[in-house]
């Protein structure tokens, strides 16, 4: 596949595409699967994203959970290694590491609130600063 190819791509129709790969691959469970699926779904009724938007969170999440232990199990300092050995390991440009740190600063805030973290202390996962 050429770089224009992979360029334009169609953007895949089902979001669900990276969930249902990752517990596949044993890379997520299938609780962190319904988790992420549910946050999705919350954004998109509350503000009517697109499926390509739905694509690109629900393959952030499930990429960024090589770097942490479990999305319901973890705690601060977790978080904090996961982001510093992702900063290190990644060769994405600086916008795309901030994109995908919001998106995950955004998941774990949503997680606590809704009680499927209760171990992170989310009033530091706040003060996270992430430059996009």
């Amino acid at each position: 596949m050429t770089y224009r190819e992979r360029q334009f791509r169609p953007t895949p129709p089902d979001y669900l595409v990276p969930l249902t790969t990752a517990v596949d691959a044993d890379l997520i469970t299938p609780t962190e699967s319904r988790l992420i699926e549910s946050f999705i779904s919350e954004i998109d009724v509350l503000r009517k994203i697109t499926d390509h938007r739905k694509y690109v969170i629900a393959h952030t999440l499930t990429s960024f959970r090589q770097y942490l232990p479990s999305y319901e199990t973890c705690i601060l300092s977790d978080v904090f290694v996961a982001i510093e050995r992702y900063r290190a390991q990644t060769h994405h440009k600086p916008s795309t590491q901030g994109i995908t740190l919001a998106i995950i600063k955004k998941f774990l805030i949503w997680a606590y609130n809704g009680g499927h973290a209760p171990l992170l202390d989310v009033s530091k996962i706040q003060e996270i600063k992430v430059s996009v």
